[in-house]
């Protein structure tokens, strides 16, 4: 498996399950020991991530990988000439989201990452068992040479 992976935890919905789908998100990138970034374009959101999972930051950075925040890039010239062509006006935040983790992670040389929406999906899986799913899935991606699937 690849050494330079990492996990987009993509989060944007305040609702009530998405603090404890986030904690897990975390735990579970924690202990696949990859870099993790949640991304958020909520300020309010963000604000209440960071008070109300302290801990569980607090306990990855001081694991052996790193933890940070970011938002989606409407910068980049060839990200809004794309987001021009594949969505219209109700799906352009959504188009960003998702685009930015391809272009984040080919700036920061990874070589593959998961990109998740942290916020409203949970495995219904223990973390140890998660993480051996998750990895399984790697591998199986690796071996048959599969770009990308979704669980969506």
């Amino acid at each position: 498996m690849n050494d330079r992976c990492c996990f987009y935890l993509k989060v944007n919905r305040q609702e009530g399950y998405t603090i404890r789908n986030l904690r897990r998100w975390l735990l579970i990138s924690m202990n696949y020991n990859v870099d993790c970034y949640v991304q958020c374009d909520n300020i309010d959101l963000l604000n209440r991530i960071k008070r109300d999972c302290a801990f569980e930051i607090e306990e990855y950075n001081h694991s052996e990988v790193n933890i940070f925040f970011i938002v989606s890039n409407r910068i980049a010239a060839n990200l809004k000439e794309i987001v021009s062509y594949i969505a219209d006006e109700f799906w352009t935040n959504a188009a960003f989201a998702h685009l930015t983790t391809f272009y984040h992670s080919i700036e920061n040389n990874y070589e593959c990452f998961w990109n998740i929406d942290a916020d409203d999906t949970r495995l219904m899986l223990n973390i140890d068992r998660s993480v051996e799913f998750l990895k399984k899935a790697e591998e199986y991606s690796i071996i048959h040479e599969i770009n990308a699937f979704s669980l969506d």
